[in-house]
């Protein structure tokens, strides 16, 4: 009997104390409603900054180095402003992350370093860069690299926008108005995206020459006819000279064979 009326405060004690806590938690959710009502959405902003930085949405790459590898892989597609185009052809861009602070932007004045972008798959000609000079300096582009080349440079697919829904290809443009020719990409024959791309490029460049534009442009038809004759007699020449060189070689190697050569050594 002792022992039950001992064990009856504890029991109460108990369940006192778990419906004091319990009240004191509604009490806290009472009081503090709209504060709670913000935690999902706190969490949901929490893991967009975390799923934004494992993507580099913030990063701003200024050397080749720190591109990922598997943006390089996958051809991730990058932003970025031309700010000059050298005499061989590279464009230095400046990259601009995907979410950029515009609070970084006013306490980093300094000018970042610049990416060594190169038109991948083209072979630039000497018309090529005025106009690039003029059609794509200080202008916003998107590039695709294809590959990063033994000395440095990064070979891409560079679009710039032309109107709201559409975007033209730089390179592609390039070499359809003859100001370039295709070369093609060394370790990247079993790549889907740069098979579909050098296809475009040998198409475009097709018909640059079937139009005759840029390096492809024939002179006009009455000085073809007027040249014609000569062009013919110098193909007649060549042609003679080749057989001429031909018939030469042909009696230096059956020399030996000649009758009145072994009856001098007789």
């Amino acid at each position: 009997m002792r022992e039950t009326i001992r064990a009856q405060p504890n029991d109460e004690t108990k369940s006192s104390l778990v419906s004091l806590f319990t009240q004191r938690c509604f009490d806290f959710i009472e009081n503090n409603v709209r504060a709670i009502r913000y935690i999902p959405s706190g969490l949901a902003a929490l893991g967009l900054v975390i799923i934004a930085r494992k993507l580099y949405m913030f990063n701003r790459f200024t050397s080749v180095q720190q591109i990922p590898a598997e943006f390089i892989v996958q051809h991730f597609r990058l932003k970025g402003i031309v700010k000059n185009v050298t005499p061989s052809g590279e464009l230095q861009v400046e990259h601009v992350p995907i979410i950029a602070w515009r609070i970084f932007r006013r306490w980093n004045h300094h000018a970042s370093p610049l990416l060594p972008v190169r038109l991948g798959g083209c072979e630039l000609t000497d018309g090529a860069l005025p106009w690039l000079n003029d059609s794509i300096t200080e202008k916003r582009i998107w590039f695709r690299a294809l590959q990063v080349s033994t000395d440095g440079h990064i070979e891409c697919i560079v679009t710039k926008r032309k109107r709201i829904l559409s975007n033209i290809c730089i390179n592609e443009v390039l070499i359809k108005n003859g100001l370039a020719k295709v070369k093609h990409i060394e370790g990247l024959a079993n790549d889907r995206l740069y098979i579909k791309f050098s296809e475009k490029l040998v198409k475009a460049e097709m018909r640059a020459d079937k139009r005759g534009k840029g390096i492809w442009k024939r002179p006009p038809l009455t000085e073809r006819i007027r040249n014609y004759p000569g062009y013919v007699k110098r193909r007649i020449m060549d042609y003679g000279n080749e057989r001429y060189e031909g018939g030469k070689s042909l009696l230096r190697r059956f020399k030996f064979r000649l009758p009145w050569r072994h009856k001098d050594k007789k």
